[in-house]
C-alpha cells in the first residue's frame, strides 16, 4: 500500500501555520521559483499551502526488504515527532529546555536535518563514490554494515543511512550546547524546506565535518523560537556575542543580529522549494 511521507514533518510546519475556519492547518509559504529577488519580499507570493500536502512524497522513507518492515523509519522519525509540541511548550511556558526536553530536542532536530533532500543529496554522493571516510563516521567503521549497505537498492540504502546519519548525529551532540534565541519585536523567525543550517569546516574533497568542533546549527523552531548550537569546546562565533549566552535559556538579541540569522536561514541557495514566512493573513 502506497503512503504519502513528509519530508518536513506536519508537527514542525504546525508550528508556523494556522487552522483556517474549515479546521485546516496551513502554513504561509512562498515558492522561490517565483520570487525574482529575495531582498524584498511580495506578499501577493503567499500561498496558504495545506500542511497535510505540502512537502510530502509517495514512499519516500520505505525501505522494501519486506513488507512488514518497510515503514521502520517512519515510525522512527515518529518517535520525536510526537514531543515536539511539549519542547515548544516548555520553551514557551518557563523560557528554560529542561534535560529530558534538551534530549528531546536535539532528537528531533537530528531527524529533521537527514530527512532533507538536501541531506539525501549527500547520501546519494557518499553511496555513488564509496566514500568510506564519510560511511566509516556513520557507521562506526563496521567494515560489514558498509559493505552491506553499499550492495542495497540506491533508495533503500539512503534510507539506511539516514537512520544511521540521524543517531551519529545525536549523538554528537550531546557535546554541544542548545542556545534558545528569541525573535525581536514585531518579528518572527522564518524557516524553509531546509530548516537546519549548518556551519562548518570542508576539507580537501569539500566535506563537510558536520560535528567538528567548530560547527554550528540554526534552526528555527517556531516564529518566535530558534535554536543556535555550537560545540562546548568551541572558541568561535558567526555571531557577536554568542559565547555568552546563556546554555538551554531562553536568549534576547539585538535587532541587527535577528537580521543577520534572517537572511543566513532565507538565502536562497540553500533553500529547495519553500520559504516559509509566518505573516498576517489577508
Amino acid at each position: 500500500m502506497n503512503q504519502k511521507q513528509h519530508i518536513i514533518p506536519q508537527v514542525y510546519l504546525r508550528q508556523f501555520g494556522y487552522k483556517d475556519k474549515n479546521g485546516i492547518w496551513k502554513v504561509p509559504t512562498f515558492n522561490v521559483g517565483e520570487i525574482p529577488l529575495m531582498n524584498k519580499i511580495d506578499k501577493t507570493l503567499i500561498r496558504q499551502s495545506n500542511v497535510e500536502s505540502l512537502l510530502r512524497e509517495e514512499n519516500l522513507y520505505d525501505i522494501p526488504i519486506s513488507e512488514e518492515n518497510k515503514r521502520q523509519l517512519e515510525d522512527f522519525f515518529k518517535l520525536t515527532e510526537d514531543c515536539y509540541p511539549q519542547v515548544i511548550e516548555e520553551i514557551k511556558r518557563i523560557g528554560v529546555l529542561s534535560p529530558n526536553k534538551r534530549h528531546m530536542l536535539l532528537g528531533f532536530i537530528s531527524l529533521l536535518f537527514v530527512r532533507t533532500k538536501d541531506y539525501r543529496m549527500i547520501l546519494n554522493y557518499v553511496i555513488e563514490k564509496k566514500d568510506y571516510i564519510y560511511l566509516n563516521g556513520i557507521l562506526e567503521g563496521n567494515q560489514k554494515r558498509i559493505e552491506t549497505v553499499l550492495n542495497l537498492p540506491r533508495k533503500s540504502a539512503v534510507n539506511f543511512l539516514t537512520a544511521f546519519s540521524g543517531g551519529y548525529i545525536y549523538m554528537c551532540l550531546q557535546n554541544f550546547r542548545v542556545k534558545i534565541i528569541k525573535t525581536i519585536p514585531e518579528e518572527k523567525w522564518a524557516t524553509t524546506d531546509n530548516p537546519v543550517l549548518v556551519a562548518g569546516k570542508a576539507d580537501e574533497q569539500k566535506r563537510i565535518d558536520f560535528m567538528g568542533i567548530d560547527t554550528k546549527m540554526v534552526c528555527p523552531l517556531c516564529p518566535d523560537f530558534l535554536a543556535y548550537i555550537d560545540h562546548k569546546d568551541s572558541s568561535v562565533q558567526i555571531y557577536q556575542g554568542f559565547e555568552n549566552l546563556k546554555e538551554n535559556q531562553v536568549n534576547e538579541i539585538d535587532k541587527d543580529t535577528f537580521e543577520k540569522i534572517w537572511h543566513h536561514l532565507t538565502d536562497m541557495s540553500r533553500i529547495t522549494e519553500y520559504l516559509i514566512v509566518p505573516t498576517e493573513r489577508k
